[in-house]
């Protein structure tokens, strides 16, 4: 099978979850003896560096200003429609959503959904309505759709009215640590770890609210990793909450930071309202670190039974699950056990293969 993705993602992200994924999916299905080819254009993605150049085709250009960012596009738009063209791929897999699609005529397209988040929360991404309509077209455009959860497959059927026969179910896959993780101690004082952006629906006020009610800033520290710096109302809520000074810090850094970070954490807490997926917590166990989960979207399918779980919208039982997790040393072992069990249900290798599948069977 000839298997043709576009520039989009990859013009996009210079790092991110879906340039990642794609560049992951694509070597895997060379392996499997498919001929996959990424038409990246004039990119920016530091992950196709790491992908045989038989596979991704383009030039890396990090550097280029933003003013000259839209002519990348439009020069991409051109390269990747006639490279595609010439190059007669069986199927494309289209990496973002677009209105108007770069397949050639008669050419069976995929498309992936990761979340539904703008359709289930517009308030937080205020004039933005439009990628909604361009994100339904393309899966009205789209011979079939693949969803990273079974979730985010009810929501897209549920909010576009979309036939659930034209839309699969693939996990992400996940690449753990090569070598046996061992603790480290980055910090003076314990912590616990929040990773990722911190407003709306990513639930961090609630959190705050949370380790006051609990009483584990007696002992612990909270750490913010990624995202924008506090704001200033974020530095007034924190006081107010009780902490004190330093004892709730943002920081970012590379993968490896992060890796660390895990490695020393007390636990991971992810109180996030709705995920289309959610990896933090996959990468924790990876790292022996014990997950403090909300219970709601698609964590449960994820996470399994590897987290101590609670209600995203009841402070009180938030609470509950930190005070819990801070006390209680055989139910953090426990996670960690069962957290690595669980991180071995997901593989890039079987995301690649049931991808695959639905493929074949597109063709067909």
């Amino acid at each position: 099978m000839r298997i043709a993705f576009d520039h989009q993602i990859f013009t996009q992200q210079r790092f991110g979850g879906i340039s990642r994924y794609f560049a992951e999916l694509a070597p895997r299905l060379k392996k499997l003896g498919e001929t996959p080819r990424i038409f990246a254009g004039l990119h920016r993605n530091e992950y196709l560096r790491g992908v045989d150049a038989e596979v991704a085709r383009g030039t890396f250009t990090p550097g280029l200003p933003r003013r000259l960012h839209r002519l990348r596009v439009m020069a991409n738009e051109a390269y990747a429609k006639r490279a595609i063209t010439r190059w007669k791929p069986d199927l494309v897999h289209e990496t973002y959503f677009r209105n108007r699609s770069c397949a050639p005529a008669g050419t069976p397209t995929v498309f992936t959904i990761y979340d539904m988040i703008h359709e289930l929360f517009p308030e937080e991404f205020p004039g933005q309505s439009s990628e909604t309509t361009v994100k339904q077209q393309s899966v009205e455009l789209a011979d079939h759709v693949i969803c990273i959860s079974e979730h985010t497959r009810n929501d897209l059927i549920r909010l576009f009215k979309v036939d659930a026969e034209k839309v699969s179910v693939v996990h992400l896959g996940f690449a753990p640590p090569g070598s046996e993780e061992t603790r480290v101690r980055l910090e003076s004082r314990p912590y616990f770890l929040f990773v990722g952006h911190r407003g709306g629906y990513k639930n961090f006020d609630r959190l705050l609210q949370a380790g006051m009610e609990s009483g584990i800033q007696r002992d612990f520290d909270l750490i913010a990793f990624g995202g924008e710096p506090f704001s200033p109302r974020e530095s007034e809520r924190i006081a107010a909450c009780g902490y004190r000074k330093d004892q709730v810090r943002h920081t970012k850094g590379s993968d490896e930071r992060l890796a660390d970070l895990y490695r020393g954490a007390h636990a991971l807490v992810y109180p996030s309202i709705y995920e289309g997926f959610g990896l933090p917590p996959l990468e924790a166990m990876a790292r022996n670190c014990p997950v403090i989960s909300s219970n709601t979207s698609s964590m449960p399918e994820v996470i399994g039974d590897a987290a101590e779980f609670f209600s995203p919208l009841d402070v009180g039982d938030m609470a509950r699950a930190l005070a819990l997790v801070a006390a209680n040393d055989s139910r953090r072992c426990e996670l960690v056990t069962k957290g690595r069990e669980r991180i071995k249900m997901f593989s890039w290798e079987a995301t690649a293969l049931k991808t695959r599948e639905i493929y074949k069977n597109l063709l067909r």
